[in-house]
């Protein structure tokens, strides 16, 4: 049994939530879109906008840790 480092424990989490965040936010947007309700699709459209503000935000966090300007 392999014993990994907490920094390669975390990336992995925090490349795995905002990738399911966009699955949950395009599966309403479909759902939205079959049943014609709006506001299901604009609910599905701000998940998957959240989803990249996350990613957005932990690159910018991530290179601001390694000392680099951004």
């Amino acid at each position: 049994m392999e014993t990994v480092g907490a920094e390669r424990v975390n990336r992995w989490r925090r490349g795995l939530l905002p990738a399911a965040l966009v699955a949950i936010g395009l599966i309403t947007v479909i759902f939205g879109d079959f049943t014609g309700d709006d506001r299901l699709r604009a609910g599905g459209v701000a998940i998957v906008g959240a989803a990249i503000l996350m990613v957005v935000a932990g690159w910018v966090v991530a290179v601001s840790r390694r000392g680099r300007s951004v």
